[in-house]
């Protein structure tokens, strides 16, 4: 970059509410009864406010039932819960107890829907089964949603539901107008870094799944010509990268078992990993066997390429990094941030480096920003067949429960105060990573008073793929290198 470009680099306010998602486990010896139960606490007045607006408003002679054992048969009612989805194909961890540790792991299902699956309500008082009907199809319905159900208790005590309502989107502070960009996914070539149609605002860039890792070269020319990119070195005057203030990193920056290298070495890393962690609480991690030597050797080698990547990128703008998956840190959601002063010693020396949580929420000037790394919508997506990504990704939203398949197949922080994942705030722009594949609408909620545009950001290593945010004409547009 010449030092003209260095000079017109678009500069943006950032405020990184670091501390929403920061959590400190109380204990991890209780069960995780509590957070199921201070989830429907907190969210049981908001949907009686939504029931109230979407179906008695309009018909006095329904009511809301205050206990779901209190449900009369054959009346029209209202009932709120906690939906549990029983789905047979779903990992036990009774069942992973039971097993004999000299067992093989079965890999996880990439879907568990069957047709014997059944849904149930239930609140402290009990349990209810619910006929969804076709509304199973219209809306996002996964185990730990907060819900509120319209209908009647038929002959064989089954609860006939005809409709259902979320929470509704949280309180957002300012409503934005966004101008939406349409993409066929399956024949998007992104725009052309040569034109000259290419706006002068400010930008925000997103990426997620760089997955560094020091066995594969294969997109490591692509990383790097995304590098430089974004640090204007490309040669070419029309490249907007001066107008681009910020770079969001959205989980899996590093992947140390990248599934191409075949499943035999996958399985043996992972058996030296569980050996480490056993050395680990026995005091023996300084080890002199040579094969799990090298193995720590290339976890430290990838986190050099990583801290020099970054700082490269660090050299020109702010660069907000997210954990996800396959990162090193806890993957416990929220996750926490990356210890960069120990892992990216380099970079965290810039103060143009910016680790966060994950989700994370933050504001880039006064355009409020919630991210996911994209384990959320992945894991609810497994519960459901025929979904649209987005239409998942919205699901969060509209029932205010980042993820409401954590604790059952998510593993989250235990709490007997709180649930951390409760969503008190809507944003203007939902992004959620390591997607397969590009895609973004803009929602309004059903008074009008709030939109969101939503992004789902392809994993780079898949696609080479970066988002391109305008703060000024609020859309959103494609790279591809």
């Amino acid at each position: 970059m010449t030092k003209s470009e260095m000079r017109n680099r678009a500069e943006s306010v950032l405020n990184n509410n670091t501390n929403l998602f920061k959590t400190k486990p109380e204990t991890y010896q209780q069960q995780f009864s509590g957070i199921y139960r201070k989830r429907l606490q907190t969210l049981w007045p908001v949907l009686a406010k939504a029931a109230g607006t979407k179906w008695i408003s309009s018909n006095n002679k329904l009511s809301i039932i205050d206990k779901i054992s209190n449900v009369i048969e054959y009346q029209d009612s209202v009932i709120i819960g906690t939906v549990f989805l029983d789905q047979k194909n779903k990992p036990s961890i009774l069942e992973e107890l039971s097993k004999s540790q000299w067992e093989d792991d079965k890999p996880l299902p990439k879907n568990y829907c069957s047709d014997s699956q059944l849904y149930f309500l239930e609140d402290e008082s009990g349990r209810i089964q619910i006929s969804l009907g076709d509304l199973s199809n219209k809306y996002v319905i996964v185990t730990g949603m907060i819900i509120a159900v319209l209908g009647a208790v038929g002959d064989d005590g089954i609860f006939i539901a005809t409709d259902i309502s979320y929470s509704g989107l949280s309180v957002q502070r300012k409503k934005l107008e966004f101008k939406q960009e349409t993409f066929e996914k399956d024949n998007n070539s992104g725009f052309d870094l040569s034109s000259d149609n290419i706006s002068e605002n400010k930008l925000v860039a997103i990426v997620s799944g760089l997955e560094i890792n020091n066995r594969s070269s294969e997109f490591e020319f692509k990383r790097q010509l995304l590098a430089d990119f974004i640090c204007g070195q490309l040669g070419s005057s029309s490249v907007p990268s001066s107008r681009i203030s910020n770079l969001i990193i959205a989980g899996n920056s590093i992947n140390s078992f990248p599934q191409d290298l075949g499943l035999h070495y996958q399985e043996e890393s992972d058996d030296f990993d569980h050996i480490y962690e056993k050395m680990v609480l026995l005091g023996l991690e300084k080890t002199n066997d040579a094969k799990f030597q090298e193995t720590l050797t290339e976890s430290k080698s990838e986190f050099e390429i990583l801290d020099e990547y970054l700082s490269q990128l660090t050299n020109c703008l702010d660069v907000i990094l997210m954990p996800g998956e396959s990162d090193p840190t806890s993957s416990i959601l929220p996750q926490q941030q990356i210890s960069v002063d120990i892992m990216l010693p380099k970079t965290h020396s810039m103060n143009s480096l910016h680790s966060t949580t994950n989700p994370a929420m933050f504001d880039i000037d006064n355009v409020s920003f919630l991210g996911s790394s994209g384990q959320n919508v992945q894991d609810i997506s497994r519960c459901l067949v025929d979904h649209n990504l987005i239409d998942i990704a919205y699901s969060t939203l509209s029932s205010r429960l980042f993820a409401p398949t954590s604790p059952d197949t998510i593993p989250c922080y235990p709490s007997q105060t709180h649930d951390p994942l409760i969503l008190t705030e809507c944003p203007n722009v939902y992004f959620i990573g390591n997607m397969p594949y590009f895609d973004s609408r803009v929602v309004v909620s059903e008074d009008g008073e709030k939109s969101v545009l939503i992004v789902l950001v392809p994993k780079f290593s898949a696609t080479g793929e970066l988002v391109l945010f305008d703060l000024q004409s609020k859309s959103v547009q494609l790279v591809q290198f």
